[in-house]
């Protein structure tokens, strides 16, 4: 995952919601993944399909919580966040 491209938004009191985006090195095609905290900034959510439609057809989306709020936090401050977000994703 050589380029990471994070967009970053308050959620709640002191949590966020954010985005990132990576290119796959095989295709060059781009990957955007939705996550976000709790309005405290605990757990961690992610936004995903769910086996259901809408009566149009469309898949329904939802938020997915994949982290508990006792492992995964970010800090209330935007650079700090930031960097927790940059460092833990790139584990992934």
């Amino acid at each position: 995952m050589a380029n990471m491209k994070i967009r970053l938004s308050r959620y709640g009191e002191s949590g966020w919601e954010f985005s990132i985006t990576t290119v796959d090195d095989l295709t060059d095609q781009p990957h955007t993944a939705r996550y976000r905290t709790s309005p405290q900034g605990d757990g961690l959510w992610q936004y995903q399909q769910i086996p259901a439609n809408w009566p149009d057809g469309s898949p329904v989306m939802e938020y997915k919580q994949i982290t508990g709020t006792c492992q995964f936090w970010l800090p209330k401050e935007r650079k700090p966040a930031y960097d927790k977000i940059r460092r833990e994703f790139r584990k992934r």
